[in-house]
């Protein structure tokens, strides 16, 4: 079955061939990574450092190196991990590896090169022998990567892919439904996953100004069509990066719920759409400053939708730390004021109220 659609496929290479994609920039996640491998493990028994070696799929984020992270980690406490877990909760293991994230968030936040970060790390930490995590990874954009090499992992991850599978495409001519093959597929391999998807444009641009996100639902949507796969366990978790939606495919822990705002507070908000330089050619420029009006739409939608969730989320530090600093325009009474986008939290409901809202539909172009 075909879970790609290949004139996208083509484009994304050129973005993985021109260097448009780090493979540092998304460690920023870790410690959700990290955490959510914890949880499973105990949900439904991956056995994280039993002395058997742990497969771990990294599906489409092509050179990333946030995988492999996960696995050195895990790999350095296996032993402690292995103690703990018959009888630890999701917080206790988290603690027992708080010190590794830790080490690696602060260096990756002072933008330590990959190598030295590696280097660092091992002579903090030691290198593990055995058992050696396995990570594979499987992008079609990647040539050497678009070949995927087992048939079933332990866990698996699915960052920032999502929005790039069309619902519907054409393979060799024939009509093909890539984001349901992707989803059946990943289903099949994994005993569990965790996904983190955009459901926003993406501020990097594709040759002739396609844009490669091209399946864009709402929080609600997403869930809705992840149920259908993970039979109705599907659950959302918070994420950092207010432009996206996170689940995992089990129903996650207390901890889980508890950690995620302590998360929020600790490492702050993931954002993707920073203001753009005057420096960048005009062109580029003034299409990253229109998206800064998409990118207000998309966290307002997505912090009503997780408070409506939520409700006890406007309580928590974590939840007001990943929207500080984002404004919101609105118009009372024919005079515009700021309003926080926390306000959508507090009951601002702009949806049903359009001619509040002083920004571009999320359906406009840029």
């Amino acid at each position: 079955m075909s879970v790609a659609d290949e004139r996208l496929t083509f484009l994304h290479a050129e973005l993985h061939d021109a260097g448009a994609r780090s493979s540092h920039q998304s460690l920023a996640l870790l410690p959700e990574c990290v955490l959510h491998l914890l949880d499973h493990s105990l949900a439904k028994g991956t056995r994280v450092g039993f002395g058997v070696p742990m497969t771990l799929l990294d599906y489409g984020s092509g050179h990333s190196t946030l995988v492999d992270w996960v696995g050195r980690i895990i790999d350095a406490h296996h032993k402690r991990l292995g103690v703990m877990h018959v009888r630890a909760t999701t917080r206790e293991l988290w603690e027992e590896v708080l010190p590794s994230v830790t080490f690696v968030m602060e260096r990756y936040g002072q933008g330590m090169l990959e190598g030295e970060l590696v280097a660092a790390y091992e002579q903090q930490f030691g290198v593990a022998k055995w058992p050696k995590t396995k990570v594979v990874k499987f992008d079609p954009a990647i040539p050497k990567l678009s070949k995927l090499s087992v048939t079933e992992a332990h866990f698996a991850y699915c960052i920032d892919v999502l929005a790039s599978v069309p619902v519907l495409s054409r393979h060799m001519g024939t009509p093909v439904r890539p984001l349901a093959n992707t989803l059946n597929l990943l289903a099949a391999l994994s005993r569990g996953i965790f996904m983190v998807t955009p459901n926003s444009l993406s501020p990097e641009a594709l040759t002739h100004q396609h844009n490669p996100h091209c399946t864009i639902m709402s929080g609600e949507e997403w869930h809705e069509t992840l149920k259908l796969y993970w039979s109705e366990r599907a659950s959302p978790v918070l994420s950092r990066d207010m432009t996206a939606v996170a689940f995992t495919s089990w129903e996650p822990s207390r901890d889980v719920q508890n950690l995620q705002y302590q998360f929020a507070a600790t490492y702050g908000l993931i954002d993707r759409f920073p203001q753009p330089s005057a420096d960048l050619p005009s062109a580029r420029y003034r299409a990253l400053k229109a998206l800064q009006n998409h990118k207000l739409t998309t966290i307002f939608e997505n912090a009503q939708w997780w408070a409506g969730l939520h409700p006890g989320a406007t309580l928590q530090q974590g939840f007001h730390a990943v929207l500080q600093g984002v404004r919101l325009p609105i118009a009372e009474g024919g005079a515009h004021h700021a309003g926080s986008a926390c306000d959508c939290a507090r009951g601002l409901n702009l949806r049903n109220n359009p001619q509040k809202i002083g920004f571009f539909s999320r359906s406009g172009n840029f």
